[in-house]
């Protein structure tokens, strides 16, 4: 996989994947927030499995992609003029990048958990640890003041997650009245990661990028991996490996999931063997 640099900005980086062989499709991904500056991560990995050409952008520490000029974007022209089909594509902070910029490149976004935390809109939802991001000044001006409303973009989103629909209900549904929604409620905000965990998230988005359709969730609401490992561990507390190692299976998918190795020792002093993958 080739890469070239396209934009090298103290606040932010462009970098592109080019494949092999040709392909007819470009998706532009943005890296949620706090990554730092890095050629690849958020989507690249899927990107370069589908065989589709890349732009990857990542932002530096608190700048929330807002120095991200349009005037930027034109280092991506030579690849969007050359491509049928182009999308943009992120999560959390990165979907809102993904929906703003979307409309200075008339492209389709696909934006998961939308959300700009420098937005007051934002406030009442920061922690104590984010309260710095209320300071951060806002530049970008809101959707529906930009927004090209012929554009119909997909958003994932946990409608029960009351900042990330107060995102949508505020910014989304205003700006493009032909956007296509698939409400994934009890995920939280973390639905990329949930729809991972249940091996629905590439389906969906292949469905999005290959075939330019809505697809069918196939969404579990109770299964997420924190409500799994809690079910492991009540198979270990009644000595039932067998039921515990099956959950444990499924928590392994989320290899980061908190408490997962705690269990897994269990599981070993309850059988006297590791869980293998």
């Amino acid at each position: 996989m080739q890469v070239q640099t396209l934009v090298s900005h103290p606040r932010h980086r462009l970098s592109a994947h080019l494949p092999p062989q040709p392909s007819d499709t470009l998706v532009i991904t943005f890296n949620p927030i706090r990554k730092g500056l890095c050629e690849t991560g958020f989507g690249s990995d899927f990107m370069h499995w589908l065989g589709f050409s890349h732009v990857f952008v990542s932002e530096g520490t608190d700048s929330l992609y807002q120095d991200l000029d349009p005037e930027d974007l034109q280092a991506i022209r030579p690849l969007t003029d050359t491509h049928d089909r182009v999308f943009l594509y992120g999560s959390s902070l990165g979907g809102h990048a993904a929906l703003y910029y979307a409309n200075w490149m008339k492209a389709r976004a696909v934006a998961i958990s939308p959300r700009l935390p420098a937005h007051p809109y934002f406030r009442p939802f920061l922690t104590h640890g984010a309260k710095r991001l209320a300071r951060v000044p806002l530049r970008h001006r809101d959707l529906p003041e930009v927004a090209d409303p012929g554009l119909s973009p997909v958003i994932l989103h946990d409608p029960w997650t009351e900042a990330d629909e107060a995102y949508v209900d505020r910014f989304v549904r205003p700006a493009y009245p032909e956007a296509w929604f698939l409400p994934v409620r009890g995920a939280g905000h973390r639905v990329a990661r949930v729809l991972a965990y249940q091996r629905r998230l590439k389906p969906i988005l292949s469905d999005i990028f290959l075939n330019d359709r809505l697809p069918a969730l196939g969404y579990e609401m109770g299964a997420r991996p924190r409500r799994d490992l809690v079910l492991a561990n009540r198979a270990l507390d009644r000595g039932n490996a067998h039921l515990a190692s099956r959950w444990l299976f499924r928590v392994m998918r989320d290899p980061s999931t908190p408490g997962l190795a705690a269990a897994m020792d269990r599981y070993r002093r309850l059988t006297g063997r590791w869980l293998l993958h």
